[in-house]
């Protein structure tokens, strides 16, 4: 699973200065920026074709320099294949030590976590309730001083977890399990849960009804189908099948999230005529397999990093 932090009540995404030619007006007077985040390799451009050709162009080209070597050159058919050697033994042993330091980095977070979480006390006594005798004694005033500064009210920053699992013809039981851990985490009662199906799924709506009656103790839980036969219209204007699999389907999922943030903050416009900006929870945005078991403390320490 990987996690993803966005502000969705109200970031707007980055937009560059490069210009795009099919937004500028035919007078070229009112030009807009290019939403160069939103540009992929299935379009027509000339630079979308030299993309999807680039992978099998290195393999080409491989191949070629091997064929020479065998038949022309012993050099450098042994350079290369040294090199091929070479790379991949970096790529295990660079793998295999990130992932010891990562694995030991989890354990010593999880531990001062821990830790820290059996060191919380309660707040200690008032003075009246430590000594009796202090209650009926009126305070002594204190003394003026022109150089005390005001007492600040510093509002400390909500964070709101969403949770997205994309699925597809998973097992409902396996979903259970991953609900159910899910529904064990430290504020648990605050996520946003969204079961990210496909429509053509036959049993995806069946499991959706059982899964959201069975876990009412998250603050918001539903599902989303992702619909079939879409069309996706690129920047260059080219237009093709959306393709099926798991990036289109959170896709789908995650812009109904927004749009249910969206509704939520017009409902709060609507019902007080002052909203307090700083009463909104940042949101934070998780996505996450349908197979994954999140430690207890995982969404409270993101929290605390988060607003660190």
């Amino acid at each position: 699973g990987s996690t993803s932090h966005c502000g969705l009540s109200g970031t707007e995404h980055p937009v560059s200065t490069f210009r795009c030619k099919r937004q500028m007006d035919k007078s070229k007077t009112a030009e807009k920026p290019c939403e160069f985040f939103k540009v992929n390799i299935h379009e027509e451009r000339t630079a979308a074709y030299v993309a999807r050709s680039m992978p099998f162009l290195v393999f080409l080209v491989t191949v070629c320099v091997l064929t020479l070597g065998v038949l022309r050159n012993t050099v450098l058919l042994l350079t290369v294949t040294a090199a091929l050697n070479v790379a991949m033994w970096l790529w295990v042993v660079s793998m295999g030590i990130t992932c010891i330091y990562g694995v030991y980095r989890a354990q010593e977070t999880i531990e001062h976590a821990e830790k820290a979480k059996m060191q919380e006390k309660p707040g200690p006594k008032s003075d009246a309730a430590q000594d009796p005798e202090k209650i009926d004694k009126e305070p002594e005033p204190e003394e003026a001083s022109p150089k005390k500064a005001p007492v600040s009210h510093v509002v400390e920053e909500k964070v709101r977890h969403i949770v997205v699992i994309p699925n597809y013809k998973e097992p409902e039981n396996l979903l259970d399990d991953t609900l159910q851990s899910l529904s064990e985490v430290t504020g648990s009662k605050d996520l946003w849960v969204i079961l990210a199906m496909e429509a053509r799924e036959k049993e995806a709506e069946a499991k959706a009804k059982n899964l959201e009656a069975k876990y009412t103790c998250f603050a918001k839980i539903m599902s989303h189908f992702h619909p079939e036969n879409l069309e996706e219209i690129h920047l260059d204007g080219s237009r093709e099948a959306e393709v099926k699999g798991k990036a289109s389907n959170l896709k789908s999922a995650v812009k109904k999230v927004c749009e249910e943030v969206d509704k939520e903050t017009t409902d709060e416009e609507k019902g007080s005529k002052t909203v307090q900006l700083t009463s909104r929870p940042t949101d934070v945005l998780t996505v996450i397999d349908a197979d994954v078991i999140l430690h207890p403390m995982y969404f409270a320490h993101i929290s605390r990093e988060f607003v660190a």
